[in-house]
């Protein structure tokens, strides 16, 4: 069984090659990080909400602003200070308000048991015309449809097969803000102006097991991104926010 998984990835990623990597492909975390580049000043203090054990996305960007924390409800690993890691709810943020000039979370609004807190906090620690940027999974898309029909350990052993991921690094996904109708609807609801809700895609990593199934992947996804009628459809939601003044309607 293991046998066919390699065969299939190893012809599914000279697909990927052809398809993708030859054809100037930009991978869909991308967009994601031109964007808060963009936001950035140097003066800025950054907030990566959910930022995982290893602050990725905060190490990436601390030298870029004045101060980056993360935040994690789980234990971090050894990282050295700068950046600052703290661990706590995103429920409960343990900073004073308008301490931040721009919040960012990538791939953690899915897992949110109650996003209308996170949402409350994430404004509350943004300064006034501070920023949030978020980026998750579209829960019409076939991937978060499947997520969410099938169990949660299914969920861990098929990612630790195809991305080779550790079963204690994958969460179960709630998908309770994960359109772009609720994501503009927590937005409001909590003194963000949606500034841009961006539906796009990303390759069909989860369909590399099978070179039939990850062309057919390549096929939704060509459709999806060239047809805006089936946007509703495409993997990814990438949202922003500003946050408005006290007197702001």
């Amino acid at each position: 069984m293991w046998n066919f998984f390699n065969r299939g990835r190893k012809r599914s990623w000279a697909l990927h090659q052809k398809y993708y990597e030859e054809s100037g492909y930009k991978h869909f975390q991308g967009r994601y990080r031109e964007e808060i580049i963009r936001s950035l000043r140097s003066d800025h203090r950054l907030l990566d909400a959910g930022c995982g054990v290893d602050l990725e996305f905060t190490r990436e960007f601390s030298s870029k602003v004045r101060m980056a924390i993360g935040v994690d409800v789980d234990p971090f690993n050894q990282i050295p200070s700068p950046p600052w890691a703290v661990r706590a709810d995103l429920g409960d943020l343990p900073f004073k308000d308008d301490t931040f000039n721009i919040v960012i979370s990538m791939s953690v609004i899915e897992h949110l048991d109650c996003p209308e807190k996170v949402f409350h906090e994430f404004s509350r620690v943004l300064c006034s015309k501070g920023k949030l940027i978020v980026q998750t999974p579209n829960k019409f898309d076939y991937v978060s449809v499947i997520a969410h029909l099938t169990p949660f350990r299914f969920h861990q052993w098929i990612l630790w097969r195809l991305l080779g991921r550790k079963m204690e690094t994958t969460f179960p996904t709630r998908f309770r803000a994960n359109s772009k109708k609720q994501m503009i609807s927590f937005m409001k609801s909590n003194g963000l102006i949606p500034q841009e809700i961006c539906l796009m895609n990303q390759y069909p990593s989860y369909l590399m097991f099978s070179p039939i199934l990850f062309r057919l992947g390549i096929l939704y996804e060509r459709l999806t991104t060239k047809i805006e009628a089936l946007a509703q459809l495409r993997g990814w939601i990438l949202a922003i926010g500003v946050k408005g003044k006290k007197n702001d309607n």
